[in-house]
């Protein structure tokens, strides 16, 4: 898929590095940092997703990662 760098739709989100596109948001299916979800708030991802070696994602009590 071409992102066309013109659209003003395509917007990259710099906290997250997510890619919103028309209405699809993008993401990367390797992790290639660590994460830790803070407390109070949940993440999805759409995988599968490959974890680079001594990646981790730290998912806190009470909160959840779905990986569609």
């Amino acid at each position: 898929m071409a992102i066309n760098q013109d659209n003003v739709a395509d917007k990259l989100i710099p906290t997250t590095g997510a890619l919103s596109v028309q209405g699809l948001v993008l993401n990367s299916t390797t992790l290639t940092t660590s994460v830790v979800i803070p407390t109070g708030y949940s993440a999805s991802s759409v995988g599968p997703i490959t974890l680079s070696n001594g990646v981790s994602v730290t998912v806190p009590s009470g909160s959840r990662w779905l990986v569609f």
